[in-house]
């Protein structure tokens, strides 16, 4: 199947904006399910995120390479923002009915946001995010 192209359609329902993905190929159009809105994502505080990473949660540092390499929580794996394939490829083997927390650097970062939506689209069905990021994470 050949993709001819990705629309990404947003109305107003009962005042909720949805945003859904359709890719037409060149037999058929599908509808894949609505993205999430950013109010729509599970906001964890510190003390959340860490009880997730003791419960063995999989942590996303959503923060370029270089960042990554300097530090980041300890088990977390690097999905840097990128193209849907890249981030895909960095979530093979990756359950969709595991438990994820995305993080980036701090609150202003806005990567962990991305990463959170994007992972949502390719159907995984936990994810949340640590909004605070390593910034705020207790270094040992």
């Amino acid at each position: 199947m050949r993709i001819v192209g990705i629309v990404f359609l947003s109305c107003a329902m009962a005042g909720l904006a949805r945003t859904s993905v359709l890719i037409a190929t060149h037999k058929s159009i599908e509808v894949h399910r609505p993205i999430p809105e950013p109010s729509a994502l599970v906001k964890v505080s510190l003390p959340s995120a860490l009880r997730l990473h003791g419960a063995g949660a999989l942590f996303v540092d959503a923060r370029d390479a270089a960042d990554y390499l300097d530090g980041h929580i300890k088990g977390a794996i690097n999905v840097p923002v990128g193209p849907a394939d890249r981030i895909r490829l960095g979530m093979s083997g990756v359950s969709i009915d595991r438990t994820i927390v995305v993080y980036c650097a701090n609150a202003n970062c806005g990567k962990a946001e991305v990463i959170a939506h994007a992972l949502s689209q390719l159907g995984f069905i936990n994810v949340s995010v640590y909004s605070a990021g390593w910034d705020k994470w207790p270094k040992k």
